[in-house]
């Protein structure tokens, strides 16, 4: 394995990205069509201003445990539809360039609590690189 290698090498770059004025709703479409776990967040010129997480999404859906599950299903329905992303996404976000290195990303990774970082050329995202991206590197 070298380290050196270029995040664009192993970096994925069939998103699925979100507005941050669309509501909750349409996350929870992409999270339940496909399995990934974190969405990045654009602005109306496509320029990434933030990153929403499965567990961003499921702190807020999962605040209604309290009702049993009809109840549940309704307030979460509710709440989907009218919360924007903009609201639950995390804002401070750590990315990297394509031609930045494994060894910068894995570095990050190890010194934080986040699992995926976006890869930005020009502000506009162009792909992801998560943990599982890097182990699936380093184990090919």
């Amino acid at each position: 394995m070298n380290k050196q290698t270029e995040l664009v090498k192993v970096m994925t770059t069939k998103l699925k990205k979100v507005r941050e004025y669309d509501t909750i709703e349409s996350v929870a479409q992409l999270f339940e069509k496909h399995d990934f776990h974190h969405i990045p967040v654009e602005n109306e010129e496509g320029k990434m201003v933030g990153i929403i997480s499965k567990t961003d999404f499921m702190n807020l859906s999962y605040g209604m445990s309290l009702f049993n599950n009809p109840q549940k299903d309704i307030y979460n329905r509710a709440l989907y539809k009218t919360t924007l992303v903009k609201d639950v996404m995390s804002k401070i976000v750590v990315s990297l360039r394509p031609e930045d290195s494994v060894e910068l990303a894995a570095r990050i990774f190890r010194e934080n609590l986040f699992h995926a970082l976006p890869i930005v050329d020009d502000e506009k995202v162009v792909g992801i690189v998560t943990t599982f991206d890097l182990l699936k590197f380093a184990f090919r």
